[in-house]
């Protein structure tokens, strides 16, 4: 069946690259432009968390396999187009006309706050099976699949949710300004940034308002200028992609616009990779809390391990 199987994988290839890179922000696979960004910020983020490689693969994905991190850019997910999921259309300059309120705004902002939010707390809830003692295999199989409906195992479907929330984070720092360097005016196709250093307190707050200044791109699809005239536009402020230098593990100069100028996409990246670490720890704190620590202990050995039968 070599036939079928090339056929399989050069059409796999073709959806993957028709996958809109501003509704996706940091991509999802190499080569065709890409560079895989979301699976190497979590892989920097989560490496040293304990994970077994066929968990952590599951997380991470590879090759043609999207892992847990990037099922929101699956083009059948059906998240490809929703702002909230990908942080986008917080979009409003203090000058007369422009044409999206500052309240709509704000409302695009809190949305994809909510979204990451809603999906954490799924994931923790999703745990509740990992926790008996006398737990039968399927609730910790592997070979998820991340498709928006039934998932094979709990593990699976906590890993799942969780992914949909590290996604929308990293999206964050890759859509929006929060870590651009960028002094000066505002204007339509170059906004100011607001220099954030690392994590946004922000995203990790539960009701606070955004940050005054913040804003993320306006994408309503293709083509941005007719869709998004007189909007500061995704591609106005996306970081999507850049260098990354494997045997420092270290990110490089972007490849956009915006990533290109004063360290833009080094910068979004690297507080991608640290809020992505901080959320899971985030994670594993919130499970002992709501578990205890017995229970907790079982749910977190299954979660990581590559054997949970073996958990006790």
């Amino acid at each position: 069946m070599p036939r079928r199987s090339t056929y399989v994988a050069l059409t796999v290839a073709t959806l993957l690259v028709s996958i809109p890179r501003q509704a996706g922000a940091f991509s999802v696979i190499s080569g065709f432009g890409y560079h895989a960004e979301h699976r190497r910020i979590t892989r920097l983020a989560l490496q040293s968390e304990g994970f077994g490689p066929a968990t952590f693969r599951e997380i991470v994905g590879g090759g043609l396999r999207f892992g847990a991190v990037a099922a929101a850019d699956k083009p059948w997910r059906g998240l490809s187009g929703v702002k909230a999921a990908h942080c986008d259309g917080g979009d409003h300059l203090a000058t007369p006309g422009y044409p999206q309120t500052a309240a709509a705004a704000q409302a695009n902002l809190l949305a994809c706050r909510a979204f990451i939010w809603t999906n954490f707390d799924a994931s923790i809830a999703a745990a509740a099976p990992l926790a008996a003692p006398d737990a039968p295999r399927n609730v910790y199989a592997l070979d998820c699949r991340f498709n928006g409906r039934t998932e094979i195992s709990a593990k699976c479907a906590v890993l799942g949710a969780f992914g949909l929330a590290l996604h929308a984070a990293q999206d964050f720092y890759a859509h929006t300004n929060w870590t651009d360097a960028n002094p000066g005016p505002a204007t339509g196709d170059g906004p100011p940034g607001l220099g954030g250093d690392g994590p946004a307190p922000f995203l990790f707050a539960r009701d606070a308002p955004p940050p005054p200044g913040l804003i993320s791109g306006c994408f309503e699809g293709y083509p941005e200028g007719w869709r998004c005239e007189g909007r500061v536009r995704h591609r106005d402020l996306n970081k999507d992609t850049g260098a990354y230098d494997a045997t420092t593990a270290t990110f490089g100069d972007g490849l956009t616009p915006r990533g290109r100028q004063v360290g833009n996409f080094r910068r979004a990246a690297g507080a991608a990779v640290a809020d992505s670490q901080a959320r899971w720890r985030q994670m594993e704190r919130q499970i002992y809390a709501i578990y205890g620590a017995e229970a907790g202990d079982l749910i977190l050995c299954r979660l990581k391990s590559d054997r949970p039968a073996d958990c006790r």
